[in-house]
């Protein structure tokens, strides 16, 4: 018995130093974030938490384990949009008073690497915590283009008179943040602030844009009448030259008919 005691202890013991090599997690600090490489198994597609428990058997290899810490910042972009919707000067001609389409948003855009994606972006892209103030400048502009293009897309889709209530303007930056996220991958668009803002009326916009199909419509169909009307006069001018042709083969081949025809003007 007294043997078995010191056995338990001591295999207690490698059983703690076995289990202590291989919890992962327990180097990762807060705001800190790991990736793990083996040289028996690669990159692992897990990310690696502070609070989350993590523990990789290859570590009890020696040098076979390494892991990657990245420290992921909170970026802040200012993005300004002041431009047209499309064909806005056309549509705007055909309405009265022709009201102005542009639109203007100033907002400011919270923004984060998703940390999900980087066991993806050092094992596809090779940027290790080192390089990720590399392709911070290109995600800050992938960022703000796609955010660009979402206010352009979905700003029509709200329908509005140019005012927005806070529900709808809520409901409008969850959708830019939505689409952007289906976007960028690799990117977590933690919060869109819209400072100012000006936008047109679409209702009316719409309507210049029917009304502007319709004349272009009108227009078309106005163009095909002129031309069927050019190609019917063409046709008759046609026949009727063909017509004097063929009187005049018949005269000359039976003269006698000429001085019949005037004697017959002659009598009437």
């Amino acid at each position: 018995m007294r043997k078995v005691v010191p056995a338990m202890i001591i295999l207690l013991m490698l059983s703690a130093v076995v289990f202590f090599i291989g919890w992962v997690s327990f180097f990762v600090k807060p705001n800190q974030a790991g990736v793990v490489f083996t040289k028996t198994s690669g990159w692992s597609k897990e990310v690696v938490l502070p609070g989350n428990f993590a523990w990789y058997w290859e570590k009890l290899l020696p040098t076979n384990l390494t892991l990657y810490i990245y420290e992921p910042k909170i970026y802040v972009s200012s993005i300004e949009i002041n431009r047209d919707l499309p064909s806005a000067s056309h549509y705007s001609k055909y309405l009265d008073g022709t009201p102005d389409f542009s639109f203007f948003v100033d907002c400011v855009v919270e923004w984060s690497i998703d940390l999900d994606y980087l066991p993806t972006l050092a094992s596809q892209r090779k940027v290790l915590p080192e390089g990720l103030s590399e392709i911070e400048e290109s995600l800050e502009i992938s960022v703000k283009n796609s955010i660009q293009e979402k206010i352009f897309s979905v700003l029509p889709k709200m329908s509005t008179d140019g005012a927005m209530s806070l529900i709808s303007l809520n409901s409008f930056t969850n959708e830019i943040i939505k689409q952007v996220a289906a976007d960028i991958p690799s990117v977590r668009i933690n919060h869109i602030q819209i400072n100012d803002y000006k936008f047109p009326d679409f209702d009316l916009y719409i309507s210049g844009k029917e009304m502007y199909r319709l004349i272009l419509e009108s227009r078309q169909q106005a163009v095909q009448q002129a031309n069927a009307s050019v190609v019917f006069e063409d046709m008759m001018s046609e026949r009727q030259l063909e017509a004097l042709k063929t009187y005049g083969k018949v005269i000359t081949d039976y003269p006698l008919l000429l001085e019949y025809f005037n004697l017959t003007a002659q009598t009437d």
